[in-house]
C-alpha cells in the first residue's frame, strides 16, 4: 500500500505545477462550466440508477400494489434531461472560455 502512495504523490508532484497553472488561468465562467458538468455527470448517474431501480414498473403508472402514479423511473427520466442539459450548458461555458475567448475572439 505505502508504495501505491508513494506512487500517486509522485505523479501529483510530477503534475502539481501544470495543475496550479490551469486552476489560476480559469475564469470564473469556466469555473462554473466545469460545476454544470459535473452535476450533469451524477445527476445522469443518479437518474440511470433511479430508472433500473424501478425497471419493473417501466411504462406503468397506479396498479393496485402501487397507487401512486409517479414512480421511481418518471422521476429518473426527469433527471437525466435536466442533467443532460446542465452537462450540455456546463461544456459549452468550457468551450466558450478556453476555445473561442483564449483565441481573442471575446
Amino acid at each position: 500500500m505505502a508504495v501505491v502512495l508513494d506512487r500517486i504523490g509522485a505523479v501529483m508532484e510530477q503534475y502539481r505545477d501544470k495543475i496550479q497553472e490551469y486552476l489560476q488561468e480559469m475564469t470564473p465562467l469556466e469555473a462554473a462550466g466545469w460545476v454544470l458538468a459535473g452535476f450533469g455527470i451524477i445527476g445522469i448517474i443518479a437518474g440511470t440508477l433511479m430508472a433500473l431501480d424501478d425497471i419493473h414498473d417501466f411504462g406503468k403508472t397506479s396498479y393496485p400494489g402501487h397507487p401512486s402514479p409517479l414512480h421511481h423511473w418518471m422521476y429518473g427520466i426527469i433527471i437525466i434531461a435536466l442533467s443532460s442539459v446542465a452537462l450540455a450548458v456546463g461544456v459549452a461555458l468550457i468551450v466558450y472560455e478556453r476555445l473561442y475567448r483564449r483565441m481573442g475572439h471575446g
